[in-house]
C-alpha cells in the first residue's frame, strides 16, 4: 500500500495569493532546522520514545504474533475496550486496510470478527453482545493511564459477564494493554492473571501505532505488525535527512506503510 502526500494545492504557484510560497517556507528554515536539530538529539528520550519504536519491538513483535495465533485459532471475536488513542488507532487500520463489510464476509474469507467499543453507551454494549457469543469473544483492555474510567467502567461490565458465562477461567478471555508501572489495570492484571502487553513510556496515545496497543489488533486481523515495523524503520531512516528547501513546494513522498 502506498502512502502519497502531495501538497501542491497549498503552495501560491497553484491556488495564488492564498497559498504558501516558496519564501514563506524559506523564512522558516532556521526554526526548522533547528526543531529538527533538537529533535535529532533527543530522539528516544522523555515523550519521544515514539521515535524508537521500530527498532526496539522485535521481542515484543514475536509475543505478539505468537499470541494472535494461538487465540485466532481459538475465539471467533476480537473486541478493543478503550478509548481516545486506544480505539483510534485500531480502528484507523482496520478501516484503511481491511474490506469494508469484513466481518460480514464469509469465514473462510476472514479472520476473527474485530470489534472497537469506545464508550460505555448501555444500548452500543447490548447490541455488541446480541451478535458475539462472550465464551468465543478475545477482549483486549487498552488503557495506557491504567485508569481511564470509561476503559475501566467497561472492563467493569465485560468481567462480570464473563464470569457469569464462564466461571473458572473468564481470566483467559482478556488480554489488558497498559502501563507496566501504574494505574489500576496493571493491578487487576497481576491478581488475574491476565495476559499482558505494555505501552512504553515515552509513547503517546497518538504515536502508538507500532507499540501493543495497535500492533496486537493488527495482528488478529492477519495484518503484518513486523512488516509494518520495518516498514517505519526504512521511513524513519529516509526522513532523517533534511529535505532540500528549494525543491519543497515540488516533493511528492511516498513509502509502504503495509504490505
Amino acid at each position: 500500500m502506498l502512502i502519497k502526500f502531495d501538497f501542491n494545492n497549498m503552495m501560491t504557484d497553484f491556488i495564488g495569493d492564498q497559498g504558501i510560497s516558496t519564501q514563506d517556507i524559506e523564512a522558516v528554515r532556521g526554526v526548522a532546522e533547528a526543531a529538527f536539530d533538537y529533535f535529532e538529539d533527543n530522539r528516544g528520550t522523555g515523550m519521544t520514545g515514539w521515535a524508537e519504536l521500530p527498532y526496539n519491538q522485535d521481542e515484543i513483535v514475536n509475543d505478539i504474533i505468537a499470541t494472535a495465533a494461538e487465540v485466532r485459532a481459538n475465539y471467533d471475536n476480537f473486541v478493543v475496550l478503550g478509548i481516545g488513542g486506544s480505539a483510534l488507532g485500531p480502528t484507523a487500520v482496520f478501516n484503511a486496510l481491511c474490506h469494508f463489510r469484513y466481518n460480514d464476509l464469509p469465514k473462510e474469507k476472514r479472520g476473527v470478527k474485530f470489534f472497537v467499543e469506545d464508550n460505555v453507551d448501555p444500548e452500543r454494549m447490548l447490541a455488541l453482545l446480541d451478535v458475539i457469543d462472550v465464551k468465543r469473544t478475545m477482549f483486549n483492555v487498552i488503557t495506557k493511564s491504567g485508569a481511564t474510567s470509561e476503559t475501566m467502567s467497561q472492563y467493569l461490565i465485560i468481567s462480570d459477564i464473563l464470569k457469569k458465562a464462564i466461571g473458572d477461567g473468564w481470566q483467559k478471555n482478556i488480554i489488558a494493554t497498559t502501563s507496566s508501572a501504574k494505574g489500576n489495570l496493571i493491578k487487576l492484571a497481576k491478581k488475574e492473571g491476565f495476559k499482558l502487553f505494555f505501552i512504553p513510556d515515552g509513547v503517546g496515545g497518538r504515536f502508538s501505532e507500532l507499540a501493543p496497543l495497535d500492533c496486537f489488533p493488527q495482528r488478529f486481523l492477519a495484518l503484518t505488525s513486523k512488516d509494518s515495523s520495518v516498514a517505519q524503520e526504512k521511513w524513519t531512516r529516509h526522513a532523517s535527512a533534511p529535505i532540500p528547501m528549494k525543491t519543497l513546494h515540488l516533493w511528492q513522498h511516498s513509502f509502504k506503510l503495509l504490505q
